[in-house]
C-alpha cells in the first residue's frame, strides 16, 4: 500500500506550484516510503528458512545497491528530460512496482511461506 501513497506524492513533488505543496508531497512520500520499507523488511524474513535470515537481508541490500544507480541516471538525464518529467516517470514506476508486488504476493507468497515453515 505504501507505493500507492508514494506514487502521487513523487509526481506532486516534481510539479509543485509552491514550496508548501512540495513539502506536503514530500511528507506523504516519506510516510509512504516508511510503510513500504517497514513491510518489505518484515515480509522478506517470512519467505526464507528461519536459520538463514542473512539471505533475505543480503538480497535487500543488493537491490538497494542496484537502485542507487537511479540517482546517477537522473543526474545524467536532468538536462534532456527535465526533473518534473523524471518525477512523473518515477511515479509510474512506483505504480508498476506496486502492481507487480501485489501479483507476486498473490501468486507465490503462500507457497513460499508453506515451503519454509
Amino acid at each position: 500500500g505504501g507505493l500507492f501513497i508514494v506514487a502521487p506524492c513523487v509526481h506532486f513533488i516534481g510539479h509543485a506550484e509552491s514550496p508548501l505543496f512540495a513539502k506536503l508531497a514530500a511528507l506523504g512520500c516519506g510516510l509512504g516510503c516508511g510503510f513500504t520499507i517497514a513491510n518489505l523488511v518484515a515480509s522478506s524474513y517470512e519467505v526464507v528458512p528461519a536459520d538463514t535470515p542473512a539471505s533475505a537481508a543480503g538480497c535487500l541490500n543488493f537491490v538497494a545497491f542496484v537502485a542507487g544507480f537511479a540517482s546517477l541516471l537522473g543526474g545524467t538525464l536532468k538536462q534532456t528530460v527535465g526533473i518534473a518529467a523524471m518525477m512523473s516517470y518515477g511515479s509510474l514506476v512506483c505504480i508498476a512496482a506496486a502492481f507487480i508486488l501485489i501479483l507476486c504476493i498473490k501468486l507465490t507468497f503462500q507457497k513460499d511461506y508453506d515451503r519454509v515453515h
